[in-house]
């Protein structure tokens, strides 16, 4: 069987994070289930999915040759969902191609379906570590949703997988995961030494442009060195995060 990028996209985060590894009988709500992919991984490992998808195109680009009695589908628009016909479920994994505000809006409201030892897994789409959007998230689900990880998995997709519970978050906390996420992402750039003096900045690997940029220094965030010995600090710069480099001592934006 040929399955599509979403499977893998998928199976790379459970196997990288490990928070899918029990799901045999738990039931999942996937919103935006498009071509399947999530879909079939979860079901192939035991879960019990209920999906909704608007899109018919998406829907016979691999749905429609589901034939699983674990599997059940909802045409329609996410946004107009009805909480109080869903549900419970163990599983909230919202994949919509959404703009961040209304996405996020959805999950929030679905946080009260979510079984008491549930897990959300939201998925932000062509994430450029714009801090707007970080805060977007955080006012949303600030009161209903834990924040407990934030990834990306090296797919080459410029998405953030964000992680909740049910709970509260507090923004400190949150500030804290968001810095040590793009820390943790930085580490692992392969060619992060090569930073030198240009001032038309310089292109890393994850498809990210850091640009030079020193002005109008907010506040600092977490100081930390790289596996190769470059010294850093992440700041913030109003909606944007900074990186100030002991190398050449620039402002590179994140």
């Amino acid at each position: 069987m040929k399955y599509s990028l979403g499977y893998y996209k998928i199976k790379l985060f459970s196997k990288q994070t490990g928070y899918l590894d029990n799901i045999k009988g738990k039931t999942v709500f996937e919103l935006g289930a498009g071509s399947g992919g999530f879909t079939r991984f979860l079901l192939e490992n035991g879960a019990k999915v209920k999906g909704i998808e608007i899109s018919e195109k998406e829907f016979k680009s691999g749905l429609d040759t589901i034939d699983n009695k674990d599997f059940s589908l909802v045409f329609g628009d996410a946004r107009s969902i009805d909480t109080k016909k869903v549900g419970t479920f163990d599983i909230l994994i919202n994949d919509l191609y959404l703009p961040p505000r209304d996405s996020i809006e959805i999950t929030s409201r679905l946080a009260s379906n979510l079984k008491t030892d549930g897990l959300v897994i939201h998925v932000l789409k062509r994430d450029k570590i714009n801090m707007g959007n970080y805060d977007i998230i955080f006012n949303s689900i600030k009161d209903n949703l834990e924040l407990v990880d934030i990834i990306r998995p090296p797919t080459g997709n410029v998405e953030t997988y964000f992680v909740f519970k049910r709970g509260k978050t507090n923004y400190s906390d949150y500030l804290s995961k968001i810095s040590n996420f793009i820390r943790n992402m930085l580490d692992t750039i392969n060619h992060i030494e090569d930073l030198n003096d240009t001032t038309k900045g310089v292109k890393f690997n994850f498809s990210f442009e850091y640009l030079l940029n020193k002005d109008e220094i907010k506040k600092k965030i977490c100081p930390f060195v790289t596996s190769k010995g470059v010294e850093y600090i992440l700041l913030r710069k109003g909606h944007d995060f900074q990186l100030h480099t002991s190398v050449g001592n620039r402002f590179f934006d994140v």
